[in-house]
């Protein structure tokens, strides 16, 4: 429940009466999730009409009932990437928290740390009772830099963590990509063009709504 562990969130697939665990994401606002494009891409077209799900936390495999689930209403995406944001029914950012999104320069980012919160969708370890509601922390240093990608050389990173944020601590965590493969630890870079794009639509779908009441602490 701590931010902001509580901004990364898990994505369920509800299709045919049974919850799937699918991948992750990163609230950037009160209802709008950041996540992998590909996350959604192979099952858009599938017949059953999957629903999918924002869980921002977890209780021993259930909702936490201080945030419950969130349904996904819309999904945008760009072309030739697999950056993802998805519109969520409800508003869950003003109780979880959300972190910002950025682009920057390969010199601005060289020799920051990054941070990743994730809930793997896969049982990489054989567990017995694995059901996705724990959260996997690592950090690194990028040393790949491309125009759409960055990642880390001689780094593997687990199945399952899709789509979560690879972001660094200014005055608040700031994602500058989402997890997409795991050979190289690679993840999807947010370029100033998506960067603004996201911005305009936060501004066009995602008004914030005022919470009934407020709790500061300075």
């Amino acid at each position: 429940e701590e931010y902001p562990f509580s901004s990364s969130v898990a994505l369920r697939i509800v299709a045919e009466d049974s919850i799937s665990n699918n991948c992750s994401g990163s609230l950037i606002s009160h209802n709008l999730v950041l996540t992998a494009y590909h996350c959604f891409s192979y099952l858009i077209n599938d017949t059953s009409n999957p629903d999918f799900y924002v869980y921002p936390a977890f209780d021993n495999g259930k909702s936490n009932p201080l945030f419950d689930s969130v349904r996904v209403s819309k999904i945008f995406y760009f072309e030739n990437g697999d950056l993802a944001f998805a519109l969520l029914d409800e508003s869950i950012g003003h109780t979880a928290g959300w972190i910002g999104f950025g682009y920057a320069r390969d010199s601005i980012l060289n020799d920051k740390l990054f941070h990743k919160i994730s809930y793997p969708a896969y049982d990489i370890f054989g567990m017995k009772d694995f059901n996705g509601d724990t959260m996997f922390y690592e950090n690194g240093y990028v040393d790949i830099y491309l125009d759409q990608l960055l990642g880390v050389n001689n780094v593997t990173g687990i199945k399952g963590q899709s789509g979560s944020s690879w972001f660094t601590f200014e005055n608040l965590p700031v994602a500058y990509g989402t997890a997409s493969t795991i050979a190289s630890f690679i993840h999807q870079r947010i370029t100033p063009e998506i960067f603004y794009s996201i911005k305009n639509l936060q501004q066009d779908l995602s008004e914030p709504e005022s919470p009934s009441s407020v709790s500061l602490k300075v």
